[in-house]
């Protein structure tokens, strides 16, 4: 039986910060607006006992935001880019000759950087399993559609000895050390603050220090005078992780019989996959900063047992009702600012919520130190995919950002040995 050894023997992190460019009132409800995903800063620091890859070939305790780049344009092209596989990390653009020959060009990472500028975009869209994304209206969104972010990292243990030594990774929420004295902040996500004035009337749970409590507001008040919503992008952030390992496979010809090798035996390859020993997860992680800020998580059909007429007294109630059902607030669809509005400015086009039963299940929490991977002393490398894009049944998605979206993913491990 394999027992913890020692709590944290490492932690790296990884920090993006992902920028929209600013428009006028909720980009993302008119024609033809994208908002798009700038100046990632991403950072891997510090890892103890597990090593780090974008190409499974050269591993570091660091990566920069130029190799996330690269990375990013890998999981975006569909084979539209390769990356060499000697450990020197160039990025070539695929293209074919009319005798259909493979054709590489190298490219400069300034050509990189204005690639991920102009392809890879952050649009409202949702997922019920952090793989298979769509978007409100159940369209499947392809990660070389660029609404979201993709981008793989190999971890690997860093001795290559068969000591019989796992290293259990997971997202740390608690400011660490690194062996040298240097200080880890912990997973975050944040962002300041965006004003919007409203277009169209719009529900609302509006958390204070005392509670949440329902507000109904309007694009024009009795004052006459337009409604204003305070809105954190950040809590409508989404980050799902999924683990893949090698797994064997028979090479077999066109015919789909086995290859064999010399001594008669069939052959075998390798390739990774995605493994259900640890499921993909899916992570809410709310302003760390801003608190108290969470307008609300889903648009479903949750109303906690009561009829439409007590639903409807409770958004009437002025000057706010307090909602000490947590699921309501952040659950039901009559009270999510983002579902509300998006229908009275939209009367034409209206979305519908989805079944609460089908929701997602999110990590909120990451003092539960969920394991996300495992890698063993002289084992082969694990893969793991990270997506990252704004929850459009979230009641905090409002596209079109004032303001930067923050995150930096800390990385801790717990060693086990017999």
């Amino acid at each position: 039986m394999k027992l913890v050894r020692k709590l944290i023997v490492g932690i790296s992190t990884i920090g993006l910060l992902l920028m929209t460019f600013i428009s006028s009132t909720y980009a993302w409800f008119k024609i033809n607006s994208r908002a798009s995903v700038d100046n990632f800063k991403f950072e891997v620091v510090g890892g103890q006992g597990f090593l780090v890859s974008i190409d499974n070939v050269k591993y570091s305790n660091d990566l920069t935001k130029d190799q996330l780049y690269k990375a990013m344009l890998l999981c975006y092209g569909s084979g539209e880019y390769k990356i060499s596989d000697d450990g020197e990390e160039k990025l070539y653009q695929v293209t074919y000759d009319q005798a259909g020959q493979e054709q590489l060009t190298e490219l400069s990472q300034e050509q990189i950087n204005t690639l991920v500028a102009a392809k890879i975009k952050l649009l409202p869209t949702t997922s019920s399993d952090g793989r298979y994304l769509t978007d409100l209206y159940n369209s499947q969104s392809h990660v070389s559609a660029g609404r979201f972010v993709e981008f793989n990292v190999y971890f690997k243990a860093q001795s290559k000895k068969a000591e019989d030594v796992t290293y259990e990774i997971y997202l740390n929420g608690e400011e660490g050390v690194t062996d040298d004295g240097a200080v880890v902040e912990p997973t975050s996500v944040t962002s300041a603050r965006t004003d919007v004035t409203l277009s169209a009337d719009m529900n609302a749970v509006i958390p204070n220090d005392n509670g949440k409590y329902i507000t109904s507001l309007k694009r024009n008040n009795v004052s006459g005078q337009k409604d204003h919503i305070d809105v954190y992008s950040s809590n409508a952030l989404r980050i799902s992780i999924s683990e893949s390992s090698l797994k064997e496979f028979p090479v077999v010809d066109d015919q789909n019989q086995p290859v064999l090798d010399e001594e008669g035996n069939p052959k075998v390859d390798k390739r990774y996959e995605y493994t259900n020993a640890v499921s993909t997860k899916i992570y809410e992680l709310n302003d760390t900063i801003n608190k108290n800020t969470d307008l609300g998580s889903y648009a479903t059909n949750y109303t906690g047992g009561m009829s439409e007429a007590d639903l409807d007294n409770m958004i009437v109630s002025a000057p706010g009702t307090l909602v000490e059902n947590e699921n309501l607030a952040l659950y039901c669809s009559r009270f999510n600012a983002m579902y509300t509005y998006y229908n009275n400015l939209k009367p034409d086009a209206k979305i519908s919520h989805i079944d609460y039963a089908s929701k997602p299940t999110t990590i909120r929490d990451l003092s539960g130190k969920d394991i996300i991977t495992t890698v063993s002393t002289g084992e082969d490398a694990k893969l793991l995919t990270f997506r990252v894009w704004l929850e459009g049944w979230d009641a905090d998605c409002f596209d079109g950002l004032e303001k930067a979206v923050k995150v930096r993913l800390a990385f801790a491990s717990k060693r086990r040995e017999a």
